[in-house]
Formats: structure tokens, C-alpha cells, sequence
């Protein structure tokens, strides 16, 4: 007898082209956030589940809300609005392909009590490759995307930061997510983390 032919596995596309997810109420992500500051590295597990979905805005059970393009418009703390994106955080501009480049300009506003403008910021996005990433809810085939950031506090001085996002179409979200922030004049680190899936559940 003849030996069996060994299955051909499936290709991959040679070009990946993330469309924008279709959200559902009640998908879920589970994140570790590994906080870099100086020497100490702080562990966290938070959990965001989707309470609305809307076509202009993503709604957490916790309050944390983003657009569909996966920006910020707030910052929560104890399940509590304590700062805001205006008109939005960093964005993602669907359809993603590699090679895509975007800019935006923001405000990053104090939310407690009186709203006052903390700081201005300038982004330029690019979809720099295409890349299979493991982190802790599996292996993932992604678009990576940079922002390279420019702030300008109101306090004065001036920080820059690099944000750097692995989207995974089949999780419809970041699997990975890098920062760093730094003090433009002395180099200084200010603020770094890293986050990472480690499960989620979403609508099929």
C-alpha cells in the first residue's frame, strides 16, 4: 500500500488586513499588567467586560470607556471617572495592513472637580509588520502598531512615550500593549508597563 500523503497545512495569507472588530455585550478580556518603575515591578490582573456597544462608544462594567477604533476616553479609578481623552486617546484606523500611517492630536484632562487640561499630545501611528506573538492566552498571528508620542504638560517641560500594541484580529483586541514614557530633556524614565491577555471570550 501506498504510504499516506502527509496534509498540507493551510497557508497563511501573505498580507494580513485586520477590518474593524464586531463587538458584543458581554465579551471579555483578561489582562496582566507588569508596571516597570525603577527596579520595582508590580503585578496586576484586571478584567474588562463589555456592559454597551454603540457605534460611536464601548462601555466596561467598570466605566472604562473607549471608541471602536479600541482609544480611550477615560481613565477610571475605583470604578470612577478620574480623567479623560479629548476628544479620544491613541487610536487604531481600521482596516490595519502593514505600512499604514496615521497622526492625531489630543488632551489628557483632570475629570475630579473641576476639568482642567493636564497635558497636549501629538501621536504618529504606523503598522510596522506582521507578527505571530505568544503571551499567556496562547499564540496569536497580529499587526503590530507604534505610536510615537509627544507631550506637552501644561505644568511645562516636555515627555515623550512609544506605545507599542500587538492586534490580534481573532481575540478582536491588543494582545500585547508596551509603554514607555520619558522626560524629553534628561532621558529619565517616567512611566513603563507592559500588558499582556491572558484569556478572553468573545461573541463568534
Amino acid at each position: 500500500a501506498e504510504p499516506k500523503a502527509e496534509p498540507k497545512a493551510e497557508p497563511k495569507p501573505a498580507s494580513l488586513v485586520a477590518q474593524a472588530p464586531r463587538f458584543v455585550v458581554g465579551d471579555t478580556w483578561q489582562y496582566v499588567r507588569t508596571a516597570i518603575e525603577g527596579a520595582d515591578r508590580k503585578v496586576t490582573e484586571f478584567r474588562t467586560t463589555l456592559a454597551g456597544v454603540s457605534e460611536r462608544e464601548l462601555t466596561t462594567v467598570t466605566g472604562y470607556r473607549m471608541t471602536p477604533s479600541l482609544a480611550s476616553l477615560n481613565q477610571t479609578q475605583n470604578n470612577r471617572q478620574h480623567r479623560l481623552f479629548r476628544p479620544h486617546g491613541p487610536s487604531v484606523q481600521f482596516p490595519l495592513a502593514v505600512g499604514k500611517v496615521w497622526s492625531e492630536e489630543y488632551e489628557f484632562v483632570a475629570a475630579d472637580g473641576e476639568s482642567r487640561v493636564i497635558s497636549r499630545i501629538k501621536a504618529k501611528a504606523r503598522v510596522l509588520r506582521r507578527e505571530t506573538v505568544t503571551v499567556p492566552a496562547g499564540s496569536f498571528d497580529t499587526l503590530v502598531i507604534q505610536h510615537t508620542i509627544d507631550i506637552e504638560p501644561t505644568k511645562g517641560g516636555r515627555e515623550t512615550a512609544t506605545r507599542t500594541v500587538w492586534y490580534a484580529p481573532e481575540a478582536r483586541a491588543f494582545v500585547r500593549n508596551q509603554y514607555e514614557k520619558r522626560d524629553a530633556k534628561s532621558g529619565a524614565v517616567l512611566e513603563a508597563f507592559n500588558i499582556e491577555v491572558k484569556s478572553y471570550s468573545v461573541a463568534r
